[in-house]
């Protein structure tokens, strides 16, 4: 769902923002509020618990989608999301697409916050199709190498190896 989520977020000119499950609620409404979220994806009813309470004064963001079973009415089960991506809509993304320029913002990655409040780093398309093709000079694999990962996906490494690196150039 995140790979899912991450990639039709950049397709659609929007920019990805992970959020560590282990964040405290204040810290998932901070980043929600900085990064100006339009939608939030959420593992469980835990996860979004972090936020409901907040939720009312975060007037951007406009849809919560919960990956699991859930009965909660206020959010959207994860293969209704799915559903809503219909042929209809198959032109404009194809434009949306086009319209991606190599220094659009690709996505942000929240730093810990050790030093205050999470920065957020920008990353541009093209840093992170160079990263990309970085690690695929860098590390000779193929379709029968298989790579072990204990990272979160809010993590810019996992993500660069978990998505990124997958993708075709192009």
């Amino acid at each position: 769902e995140w790979a899912i989520m991450d990639l039709a977020a950049m397709a659609v000119g929007a920019a990805a923002a992970g959020i560590y499950w282990t964040r405290a609620p204040v810290e998932v409404e901070y980043v929600l509020e900085h990064s100006k979220a339009r939608v939030l994806l959420v593992e469980n009813a835990a996860q979004y618990e972090k936020i409901r309470a907040a939720r009312s004064h975060l007037s951007h963001l406009q849809h919560v989608i919960i990956m699991s079973e859930h009965g909660l009415p206020e959010v959207m089960a994860w293969p209704e999301f799915l559903a809503l991506g219909t042929q209809q809509y198959h032109a404009e993304l194809q434009q949306r697409l086009a319209n991606i320029q190599q220094q659009d913002l690709g996505c942000l990655i929240y730093t810990s916050g050790t030093t205050g409040a999470a920065k957020a780093v920008m990353l541009s398309h093209a840093s992170l199709a160079w990263v990309r093709q970085s690690i695929v000079e860098w590390y000779v694999a193929n379709d029968q190498d298989r790579l072990l990962s204990y990272l979160p996906m809010a993590h810019i490494a996992e993500q660069m190896g978990a998505i990124h690196a997958q993708a075709e150039a192009g």
